[in-house]
């Protein structure tokens, strides 16, 4: 196979497995699923699967996964969007920061620090108090 074909043959490989962790993080899995915490698994390792193939497309899936109902699955969204990376990242862990539990809290701000190390963005002062429910 030529350096060409196999580059396009990749492509659509990962093009269709974003398009399916999209897919998966998007359903509306049955309440027996959920009671036997199958739908669980399945949404975190979508959110984990979306991470790492770091495509921009996974943002919105795993933002709203920050607001799933198992914690296991906010945290698998939270370390994928810390590799997605970027500003938008920053801007809606930063908006979220208040309303997650004091150990889910934590790794979001390890993701931030990573983030904002690698794009040169600092995080204000006030953004942090806030994201922390500290006054400021």
């Amino acid at each position: 196979m030529n350096p060409r074909t196999a580059s396009a043959s990749l492509r659509h490989c990962t093009n269709r497995a974003a398009e399916s962790g999209t897919r998966l993080m998007s359903l509306r899995l049955s309440h027996t699923m959920n009671d036997c915490g199958l739908a669980v698994e399945v949404r975190r390792t979508a959110a984990l699967a979306l991470g790492w193939l770091r495509l921009d497309r996974g943002f919105e899936p795993l933002a709203r996964g920050l607001a799933d109902s198992s914690p296991h699955v906010r945290l698998a969204c939270i370390y994928a969007m810390g590799e997605l990376g970027g500003e938008r990242v920053i801007d809606r862990l930063l908006n979220v920061m208040p309303d997650l539990p004091e150990g889910t809290r934590r790794v979001a701000w390890s993701v931030l620090a990573r983030i904002s190390h690698q794009t040169g963005r600092l995080i204000s002062w006030h953004a942090a108090c806030r994201a922390s429910k500290q006054p400021t």
